[in-house]
């Protein structure tokens, strides 16, 4: 509320006007600044916060930028899959408040502003996955990192499994990741520096009732990010899996409420992550600082869901 004129009555919301009361006329002060104060861990920005929020209160670091700094992110070229909504969406945007030089695909026209290149292809068809590779490479430099991200849900009982809902999530979330992979890996060993990170799933770690082909395709994403660090550990090459639990995605907002509480319920921490909670590992383990010698790992962000 802005201060009263000198000479005029003050307000008040919850007492009758008082009488003016003539002051006398001083110079204006200059204002002094009040000391800083120590951040508290109020002043910390939150895992799902804003990236501008981020950016501003990032404690130690003037600016997002320093932080990329440190991860070793600024100015490498990274690639996600599925990077128009959700998880994926969060991981380009993050990627890019650290510095990181982000293209992302998507098989909608949907229009974004995100990303330092949008490309519009379909995981399940290599001939397009090496086209996106090339242009990456030519339009914005050598590929450092990939995010396999795409991934869709055909959930149904096993005895209720129509042969087309097997085919659709192998051939995006599985054949998809290795089209995705395939073309950009001889590129990373003959640079002798690469890191790939694979969008998993506590599906795909402890099975899940009406998933047998979902759970299916994100065991097999976890057999081969460990096959692989093993064949790249020697030509400077890290691959490792995020596997979330439950994240308040389109993808879970259908899910009914009554068993919305029991999933819940069973999470320790009793709530859905939030898609920059599975953002921010991501970054982790793209850094060659935090991540550097990790690979083959599979990191478990569900909220004690899955000990």
């Amino acid at each position: 509320m802005p201060a009263a004129k000198p000479g005029s009555p003050a307000k008040s919301p919850s007492k009758p006007q008082a009488k003016p009361q003539s002051k006398p006329q001083t110079e204006p002060q200059p204002e002094v600044p009040a000391p800083a104060e120590p951040p508290t861990s109020t002043d910390r920005p939150s895992a799902d916060a804003p990236i501008e929020e981020i950016d501003a209160m990032t404690e130690h670091h003037e600016t997002a930028f320093e932080l990329a700094n440190a991860l070793g992110l600024e100015g490498k070229v990274i690639l996600v899959t599925g990077g128009d909504r959700g998880i994926g969406r969060e991981i380009v945007k993050l990627l890019e408040a650290l510095g990181a030089v982000v293209a992302y695909t998507d098989r909608s026209d949907r229009k974004s502003h995100h990303g330092s290149l949008s490309l519009h292809a379909d995981v399940t068809y290599p001939g397009e996955m090496e086209e996106v590779v090339e242009r990456v490479e030519r339009e914005l430099g050598p590929i450092y990192g990939v995010v396999a991200n795409a991934g869709v849900t055909r959930d149904s009982m096993f005895h209720k499994i129509h042969h087309r809902d097997w085919d659709t999530a192998i051939s995006v979330n599985l054949t998809g990741v290795y089209n995705t992979i395939r073309p950009v890996y001889p590129l990373m060993r003959e640079r002798g520096e690469g890191s790939i990170v694979f969008i998993g799933s506590i599906i795909g770690e402890q099975g899940g009732i009406g998933q047998v082909n979902y759970s299916v395709t994100k065991a097999g994403v976890i057999g081969m990010a460990r096959s692989l660090a093993r064949e790249g550990a020697f030509k400077g090459i890290r691959a490792n899996v995020v596997a979330p639990g439950f994240v308040e995605t389109g993808m879970t907002a259908v899910i009914p409420a009554e068993i919305r509480e029991k999933i819940t319920a069973d999470i320790p921490l009793g709530r859905f992550a939030s898609t920059m909670e599975i953002a921010w590992p991501v970054a982790m383990l793209l850094s060659p600082v935090a991540g550097g010698f990790i690979t083959g790992a599979v990191i478990s962000v569900n909220g004690g869901q899955r000990m």
